[in-house]
């Protein structure tokens, strides 16, 4: 059994604890003794060392201590940090799909704020466990949300982050998908050669993975970028030569 240092590892727990200066005091005084604790256990017959994870000791420690305190602190904040604590992977995992769904649906009712914040949860939640699939999809809506709400800089470089992930994990499908939201980005920005640019690598790699609805987005969205960079043209030459 290695020393840990208690004081650090509960300082961030106690201070959400809903405790009064005496009772947080009383915490603390308790946590000191939680090594002569461990000892105790030890001398009857418990090995600590042979628990294959510390933090279970740790855990177990804890909830003696608030069995002790069950008159004094408020144990359902408390269970609440513990389950935390306890999360698996899947059940993180779990979350991030749940609040992945959850900014999907608040997108569909235009409530983009909440949408922004649920999707930004979730690729926490994604990052944390190293779900790459997971990151990318999420920094694809975040970039999403942020052209709707006119914010095309931000928006760029999250999608630009999605697609790096995308080419990462092989996922040639969704490259596209990005490539041409990036090009929406370019066009909503004025940037016509841009645009036209990103539209034609999205359409060449939707015609290569078979992707024939997005094909047929790509191709619309060129079909359009070709007539406004022509209007555009037009324009600029008649205003230069009215100079």
């Amino acid at each position: 059994w290695d020393t840990i240092n208690y004081t650090t590892d509960f300082s961030v727990p106690c201070s959400l604890f809903p405790l009064s200066t005496s009772e947080f005091n009383f915490v603390r005084l308790l946590i000191c003794f939680t090594p002569s604790l461990i000892n105790s256990l030890s001398l009857s017959g418990i090995s600590i060392k042979s628990m294959p994870y510390r933090k279970i000791s740790l855990i177990a420690s804890i909830s003696l201590i608030l069995t002790v305190l069950q008159p004094v602190v408020n144990l359902p904040i408390l269970f609440q940090i513990s389950q935390v604590l306890a999360q698996t992977p899947a059940d993180r995992k779990a979350e991030a799909e749940r609040l992945y769904q959850q900014g999907d649906q608040q997108i569909q009712t235009s409530q983009y704020k909440e949408a922004l914040q649920s999707f930004q949860q979730a690729l926490t939640i994604y990052r944390k466990i190293k779900d790459r699939k997971g990151q990318a999809f999420s920094l694809n809506y975040i970039a999403i949300v942020k052209r709707t709400l006119g914010d095309n800089i931000e928006s760029l470089e999250f999608y630009k982050q999605a697609l790096y992930i995308f080419r990462e994990i092989g996922d040639r499908l969704n490259e596209g998908t990005v490539l041409n939201n990036i090009g929406k980005v370019h066009e909503g920005l004025g940037q016509y050669p841009q645009a036209l640019e990103f539209y034609q690598r999205a359409l060449t790699i939707r015609q290569e993975v078979g992707d024939q609805t997005g094909e047929a987005f790509t191709l619309t969205d060129l079909g359009l970028i070709k007539y406004l960079s022509k209007i555009n043209f037009i324009f600029f030459s008649k205003f230069s030569n009215d100079f």
